[in-house]
């Protein structure tokens, strides 16, 4: 039941993340491309997420008496690492790219995310209460942590349509991907760390015992 929910949160986070992708490649937002990435690290999260409950409900076997949990570590570490670098990756084509004016599109496009996500954490939620499930809680959460990064992006993009009124605020868009990217890369190092937390302390354990 859990996976089922997990592979439906991973279709709408990856979905929306492509559809960002796309957005941003017609507009050339800046903002709308972190922000896309940003997404894309929610669907790599569900992914960490899927592989850690399959692996979570193996049993011990003679190689692995102890259980296969450090795998799911293992895996959450190497996500996290490919989070980190996509968030690098975009802030350096944000601050080596040019100026642009923010177009409706891009607009729909987040309002769109929004509404998505806002519906999907409060089913994540909802579902993880019912379950009493932690996976699907954290998953709810990142999902609810999305929709107000993407509220975010929206300020900055409403706010980079008065350029014309007030010319600095032509880099509303610029600035708005600069911030998305270093969240995305926040998300990625506290992710790091959190696995790396839990490596560590489930080694001290076992060397306890």
């Amino acid at each position: 039941m859990i996976i089922k929910i997990l592979y439906k949160s991973f279709l709408v986070n990856f979905t929306l993340s492509m559809i960002k992708l796309l957005g941003a490649f017609f507009t050339k937002s800046k903002t709308l491309l972190s922000d896309a990435v940003h997404s894309l690290s929610d669907s790599l999260t569900d992914i960490i997420s899927l592989v850690g409950s399959k692996i979570s409900s193996k049993k011990p076997d003679v190689e692995h008496p102890l259980g296969h949990g450090k795998v799911e570590y293992i895996t959450s570490m190497i996500m996290s690492i490919i989070i980190i670098s996509l968030g690098i990756s975009v802030l350096t084509n944000v601050l080596n790219g040019s100026v642009v004016t923010t177009n409706i599109y891009s607009l729909i496009v987040l309002i769109i995310s929004i509404i998505t996500k806002l519906i999907l954490s409060t089913y994540l939620l909802k579902k993880s209460v019912k379950l009493n499930s932690s996976i699907l809680k954290s998953n709810g959460t990142e999902s609810r942590y999305d929709a107000y990064s993407s509220m975010l992006s929206l300020i900055f993009l409403i706010t980079s349509l008065f350029s014309k009124y007030i010319s600095i605020l032509k880099y509303a868009d610029l600035l708005g991907g600069i911030t998305l990217s270093l969240l995305t890369i926040k998300v990625g190092i506290s992710l790091l760390k959190e696995n790396l937390s839990s490596v560590i302390g489930k080694e001290e354990t076992n060397e306890e015992v």
